[in-house]
């Protein structure tokens, strides 16, 4: 078998068996592609994200203070502070930039809180990022120990806050 000659006689189907193949990897290509660039665009939105970190302690038996700082690298807009079912939600401020922190006190008793099973003592906040998607921070609410690890009847700490990140992206 001569090979110019079965090319010459095959020319038609090998340039359509070339052709089904580059068809495939452009194809290929463009779904890879596709990806990169939604990855790429969530990247970029994630990356300038706020991220308020919450911190709660009892001031009195009536009152509590919370420390909200912005530890993420995004402005945080319009924060809002709540205790499911028993504080409604509280402005904090306008605008929480880069590195700042701010204080709230809140009039609320803490044997209140402590009343709730472990699951339902929580404070969250909610704020929007620069793009005008919801963020939520939440933070456990416990009851404050002595030395002696004892618990103190009226007062309140925060701990293992948590970003909640936005899903809409």
């Amino acid at each position: 078998m001569n090979i110019p000659t079965f090319l010459n006689e095959n020319s038609m189907t090998i340039q359509a068996v070339a052709t089904v193949v580059l068809v495939g990897i452009t194809i290929f290509y463009a779904i890879q592609t596709r990806k990169t660039v939604k990855e790429m665009k969530q990247a970029r939105l994630f990356e300038f994200i706020p991220i308020l970190s919450v911190h709660v302690q009892s001031l009195s038996y009536n009152l509590i203070r919370v420390s909200l700082k912005n530890v993420g690298r995004g402005l945080a807009r319009n924060p809002k502070i709540w205790i499911p079912s028993i504080v409604d939600p509280v402005a904090v401020r306008d605008n929480l930039a880069v590195g700042d922190e701010t204080i709230k006190d809140i009039n609320v008793q803490p044997s209140t809180i402590l009343q709730f099973q472990d699951e339902q003592r929580k404070i969250r906040v909610e704020y929007l990022d620069v793009f005008g998607r919801t963020v939520e921070s939440e933070a456990r609410l416990m009851p404050e120990t002595t030395i002696e690890n004892t618990p103190r009847k009226y007062f309140l700490k925060s701990e293992n806050w948590k970003p909640i990140l936005p899903h809409d992206t």
